[in-house]
Order: C-alpha cells, then sequence, then structure tokens
C-alpha cells in the first residue's frame, strides 16, 4: 500500500473518536484537518482530499451537512461512521454520489486502506493493493458454475496453510461461494439459470478472475469479471429492498435452506456486507467490477452493523447514462 500524502478532513464531534483518529494518522503520512460542523464554510474543504464524518453531528445529522458541502465540492470523497445499522439511512444515501460508510468498530488498516483507494483510484483494483508490501497473491480462472466448489476448498486450503486458521471458516464458505456464483450468474446474464439452480459454464474467451493471497496478517479474495454491469444505485437499490424483507440471519433461524435464500435477489450482498472482515465493491462501469473481501488475523467482525464500500473508477456520471 503506498500512501501518498493528501488531506484528510474530519468532522468528528466525540473527543474520544478524535482521539482515536488522532492515533490512527499519527505516522499515516497524511495532513490531518479537523473541523467544527458550527462553523463549517464549505469552501475550507480540501478539493482534492477526503471528508470523513461521524453519522452524528450534535443536534443534526452529516446528511444536514452534506448538501451545502456538495454545492462548493460535489466530487469530494465523504465517508460516513455510523455505530448503528445503515438501513434507516438508505434512501439519504442513494441521493449522494461518492459517499461511503464505515461501521464501527473497524481497524486502523482497515481505515488507511480504504482512504488510499478514494484518494488514489488506480489502486481500486487487484488484491496487491489491499495487502502489505510483502504480500504473496495467487490468480486462478473460474469459467463455470462446477468449478465453485473446487476451488472455494483451494482457497481455504491456502489460508491453512498460509497460518490463518479461522475459527469462523463457516462465513467465508458462505460469502465465497455467492460471490463466485454472482460472478457467473448475474455479471453475465444468467439471472434465470441461477434462480432454477441450473449450472451454466461460461464461454470459451470470457472467465472470471479469483485471486488469493495474504500478508502477515491479512487474508484477501478478489473476484472480477470482465462485464461491469454492477453499480452503486444496484447495490444501494439491493439493500433498499432487503429492508423491507426478512434478514438472511432470520430466514436461516427459521430453517430455510442456503441455495433458496441465494435465490432471492439482493442477498448476495447483505451476506458480503455482514460476514466478511473487509469488503469493497469496485466498479469500472462497462469494463468490470471486482469484489474485495479481506479477513485479519487478529479481528473478527462480530456484529451486524454493516459497511457500505463502493469505489467507482472513472466517470460514474457519464456512465450512468450511457
Amino acid at each position: 500500500m503506498t500512501m501518498g500524502r493528501a488531506c484528510v478532513a474530519i468532522l468528528e464531534p466525540d473527543p474520544l473518536y478524535r482521539g482515536v483518529f488522532e492515533r490512527i494518522f499519527f505516522s499515516s503520512g497524511h495532513e490531518v484537518r479537523y473541523l467544527d460542523a458550527g462553523v463549517l464554510p464549505p469552501e475550507i474543504l480540501p478539493s482534492d482530499g477526503v471528508l470523513l464524518m461521524d453519522m452524528a453531528q450534535g443536534e443534526c445529522t452529516a446528511f444536514d451537512l452534506l448538501g451545502a458541502i456538495r454545492i462548493q465540492h460535489p466530487m469530494l470523497p465523504v465517508v460516513l461512521f455510523c455505530d448503528e445499522d445503515i438501513g434507516a439511512w438508505l434512501d439519504d444515501l442513494a441521493n449522494y454520489e461518492r459517499v461511503n460508510v464505515l461501521a464501527r468498530p473497524f481497524t486502523r488498516e482497515e481505515l488507511l486502506f480504504f482512504i488510499d483507494k478514494l484518494l488514489h483510484p488506480d489502486h481500486a483494483f487487484g488484491l496487491v493493493h489491499y495487502l502489505k508490501s510483502d504480500a504473496l497473491v495467487r490468480v486462478f480462472a473460474l469459467r463455470s458454475t462446477a468449478e465453485v466448489r473446487g476451488l472455494i476448498d483451494t482457497t481455504l486450503a491456502l489460508a491453512s496453510e498460509w497460518g490463518f486458521d479461522f475459527d469462523y471458516d463457516f462465513k467465508i464458505d458462505l460469502v465465497l461461494h455467492e460471490l463466485f456464483l454472482n460472478a457467473i450468474y448475474h455479471a453475465h446474464g444468467y439471472e434465470s439459470e441461477k434462480k432454477q439452480g441450473v449450472p451454466v459454464s461460461l464461454p470459451e474467451e470470457e472467465t472470471v478472475q479469483i485471486e488469493v493471497g495474504h500478508d502477515e496478517n491479512r487474508f484477501g479474495v478478489t473476484i472480477t469479471d470482465f462485464c461491469g454491469n454492477l453499480t452503486r444505485s444496484r447495490i444501494l437499490e439491493s439493500l433498499r429492498t432487503l429492508e423491507q424483507q426478512k434478514s438472511v440471519e432470520r430466514l436461516l433461524a427459521e430453517g430455510r435452506s442456503i441455495s433458496d435464500i441465494f435465490r432471492q435477489h439482493g442477498r448476495g450482498i447483505d451476506i458480503v456486507r455482514k460476514n466478511s472482515g473487509e469488503y469493497y465493491f469496485v466498479i469500472e462501469r462497462g469494463r468490470r467490477t471486482q469484489v474485495v473481501i479481506i479477513f485479519d488475523k487478529h479481528f473478527e467482525k462480530d456484529d451486524q452493523n454493516a459497511s457500505i464500500k463502493v469505489i467507482e473508477v472513472g466517470d460514474a456520471r457519464s456512465a450512468e447514462g450511457a
């Protein structure tokens, strides 16, 4: 991970969390600027940096401030921090581009890696950019649903070989199963086949690329399709739909099968958000989509508050109307 010096503006009213940010950024190389919501003229924000905001801003919320901020800085990346489920804010989130959500708790590395991608879009694709400099990465090709089970077993075996003996392998298995299948079925237009559980193979010239790798404490997997059909709006719409339905956890408690849950629209995104240590959706519209998942050897996510991290590379606004 290469960190260039850039301005990180922080709008955090809680002194406890301000102290956390001070420790995180102490040796990061970034210029850090703390702001006060009560005296916030938008023009003082860095046009080439990133803005971090707590969702709670005293008597108002981050969304009450974003309107004025966006007038002066329409393309400034914003990261909102939230201590609760983001579901109630999905409609507000859909009104703003380049706004993501990072749920607490998070690790120092998770925050710094994420900021690096927002500041340097050329780092957004490729597992090597989500691991430290001593990383080892292996690449596999996935061309059919029949290969999914074997490749998941290979991935988990590599994790064990590299010293990552997770006690929650079932979560990783669940996430990989859904992501591998989605990259074949949904990305390539086989939605009806997935609903029916029909196996498919991609044409000879098409493939899904899988990267598996690690550094000293992070184990990661990327899944890349070369279609680029996923969009931020589709992700948010799927999550809004899920807010009106029962959660995956309740469906499992009721005895519903995993295969039945996988056939329901939007469940895959929910599974990834709630069961991955870190995850990112990286989109280059019309060219490729990559999902990145990272599991930390020493940190396990143990709550249902889930982040929303979507990185769009290129001019997403012009692509939306293409």
